[in-house]
């Protein structure tokens, strides 16, 4: 039996975001499409038992989950510096930078692979969007990425040639586009839900982390214009690491509370239905990897 070792770790992050939805997708049509005699388990970091349960209703057919002793934040320091050893052997698939890389060998042992996935160059084009820490855990292990890994999968042709700038994984690089979930569909109830959500008539709709390479604090501003004066502008998606005051930048624009509004995360048959009753969808982000919510928009 051949087993396929995936990093779920983000599918329970504190914000999941674009890379945990990913995440949970990726794994799940794996899980599905897994040839006979291969089976996909999950590597987590220690979490509360509810996360557990939450991997184990999401991923059904996971074949295992692998509990790490060390919260998050530990296992990423611990791999971070290169203690990355787990039990066992068999491939691993990251679908970010949380990996355990390590050297090993790439000749006679072929069974021993470590594929990650970079999605964009933001913390070498942007490194304003990032804190401080998180920049450089980034940067450290792209380095090591660069040393240890067997593969590397980025999401468009434009981020493979921007990485092989800052550094060149050559032959090791694998462009995977993503794909809108099949559970984005519109529900039964439309609009109880919208009525819930309490869209507007007119709204003109935007999707994304409010952190500051979004361009959301551009388009509040852009909201004061005249031409704009019917419309409301409702934002969806978590904060972010270092969300933007979107009560204050209204302010400061001299919109009202009525004219913006965020409306946090929505599950996806809420987000169905914003996306279909919007009048028009904006994404204004400044730097992307891919851009998701286009497509499903």
């Amino acid at each position: 039996m051949t087993t396929l070792r995936v990093i779920v770790d983000q599918i329970v992050a504190p914000i999941p975001g674009g890379i945990g939805r990913y995440t949970e997708e990726l794994t799940r049509e794996l899980i599905r499409t897994a040839p006979r005699g291969c089976s996909v388990s999950g590597i987590l970091s220690s979490s509360p038992e509810a996360d557990y349960e939450l991997i184990d209703m999401l991923l059904p057919g996971l074949d295992g989950l692998f509990k790490s002793a060390l919260a998050r934040r530990e296992l990423e320091l611990a791999w971070q510096h290169g203690f990355t050893r787990l039990p066992g052997s068999g491939m691993v698939h990251a679908t970010g930078l949380f990996a355990p890389l390590f050297k090993h060998d790439r000749v006679n042992n072929v069974g021993d692979q470590i594929a990650v996935t970079i999605h964009d160059v933001i913390p070498w084009t942007n490194p304003e969007a990032l804190s401080t820490r998180r920049l450089g855990w980034y940067r450290a292990m792209a380095k090591r990425a660069y040393k240890y890994a067997d593969a590397v999968v980025v999401p468009t042709h434009a981020v493979a040639s921007q990485l092989s700038a800052i550094h060149d994984f050559g032959d090791r690089v694998r462009v995977i586009g993503g794909a809108v979930s099949s559970k984005l569909t519109l529900p039964v109830d439309p609009d109880a839900r919208a009525k819930r959500l309490d869209l507007p008539e007119r709204f003109i709709l935007s999707v994304g982390t409010l952190q500051p390479h979004k361009g959301i604090a551009q388009l509040i501003q852009a909201m004061a214009r005249p031409q704009l004066a019917a419309y409301t502008l409702l934002i969806a998606g978590p904060e972010g690491s270092q969300g933007l005051d979107v009560v204050g930048i209204a302010a400061e624009a001299g919109l009202g509370e009525d004219r913006v509004r965020a409306l946090g995360y929505l599950p996806d048959a809420d987000l169905a239905v914003a996306l279909d009753r919007a009048s028009v969808f904006v994404f204004p982000s400044l730097a992307e990897g891919f851009g998701l919510p286009v497509i499903e928009a």
